[in-house]
């Protein structure tokens, strides 16, 4: 073996590369009456970083053009799953049984697996790397079951309002749906608790 061979052999030995697994996730968005923020909000999660493997979009009886635009968006992203409800009025009690008909369908069409799901609004716009941020977090720490970042300048001590990611191997062995009932949100996070988990608000997200 010549110097060269032996230098070269050296400069390996220093280069090896690391390949690390990312979290994979599902976006779920609600809406109703959305037409003015429905597709910007399905374009912010679409040009996350790390994108959702699919989103489910669940128009709650929408009366305005949503619909339309929500097809539209669908012919041209196959990662877009639309569940139109018929219009039975605005009832925000509705949302949690929404989310659940979203997670009914991917078993249903058999959708791809994926380490968290996420719940999203119609009017929630993210920067490009909160879902990076959110799953690198949890990523590391397989005790974490939901986690949120923080879109205000408040001191939160629980995951809150849009953008929450939850562990699906924790919510398919304790829960399978959300409780359709008032305090859904306090039920898993205790939950999450009682199961020796822990939940996490991610201020750097």
């Amino acid at each position: 073996m010549n110097i060269l061979d032996t230098l070269s052999n050296k400069r390996c030995l220093r280069c090896i590369i690391f390949i690390i697994a990312v979290g994979s996730y599902f976006a779920i968005v609600t809406c109703r009456n959305s037409e003015n923020e429905i597709e910007n909000a399905i374009v912010s999660l679409l040009k996350q970083t790390i994108a959702p493997k699919y989103v489910i979009v669940v128009d709650d009886g929408s009366t305005d053009s949503t619909h339309r635009i929500l097809e539209g968006l669908k012919s041209s992203n196959n990662r877009l799953y639309v569940i139109t409800n018929p219009d039975l009025g605005y009832d925000i009690g509705r949302v949690v049984k929404n989310w659940n008909s979203a997670i009914s369908l991917a078993r249903k069409l058999n959708l791809e697996n994926t380490d968290y799901h996420m719940i999203s609004t119609d009017d929630t716009h993210y920067e490009e790397s909160y879902s990076e941020k959110i799953m690198h977090k949890m990523d590391s720490d397989d005790k974490i079951a939901i986690s949120s970042g923080n879109y205000d300048n408040y001191s939160y001590s629980t995951p809150h309002g849009a953008g929450r990611f939850v562990r699906n191997s924790f919510f398919e062995e304790f829960l399978h749906l959300y409780p359709e009932k008032m305090g859904y949100e306090s039920v898993i996070l205790q939950m999450s608790l009682y199961q020796g988990f822990r939940n996490l608000v991610n201020n750097d997200a």
